[in-house]
């Protein structure tokens, strides 16, 4: 993991949450958005999630519930905002199978033949053997959910 992209990834939360002169700030802390505890106190528990919710370059932190926090409960890795609409539920739903298994996205990502880029450009230009693997891990989650 790129340790400077992931600290700069950090620091823009903190900032938007809790800088005032951020310009951001009224859409995130001025509304109560903050970040947890843990990873407010510590920047290594947030590095941790990072790597294991399968963060990449050209990805970016989503929180599910907008009214919420960032948190591991709240947020998932997905596709930089350009690529969001086409392709947030798919990538989602590899990092949650990810959570779900007890698997990091690249042990995920590892266990179905792909490439975590691959899974980042599923809503881009999927290739055949990306949406087969999307298909089987959406297979599993059901028969683990039963």
């Amino acid at each position: 993991m790129d340790r400077s992209k992931a600290s700069a990834i950090y620091h823009g939360i903190k900032s938007r949450c809790y800088n005032k002169n951020n310009v951001s700030f009224k859409d995130y802390g001025g509304k109560g958005v903050t970040m947890c505890e843990d990873w407010l106190k510590d920047k290594e528990s947030f590095f941790i999630w990072l790597e294991y919710s399968g963060w990449s370059p050209g990805c970016e932190i989503h929180r599910e519930n907008a009214n919420l926090g960032y948190s591991p409960e709240n947020c998932v890795v997905i596709l930089s905002v350009n690529n969001r609409r086409q392709s947030k539920s798919n990538t989602s739903l590899f990092v949650r199978a990810a959570q779900e298994m007890g698997l990091s996205g690249k042990e995920l990502a590892e266990r179905w033949s792909v490439t975590q880029r691959q899974i980042s450009n599923i809503g881009k230009s999927p290739s055949q053997k990306d949406w087969d693997a999307l298909e089987g891990i959406k297979k599993e989650i059901n028969l683990k959910k039963k």
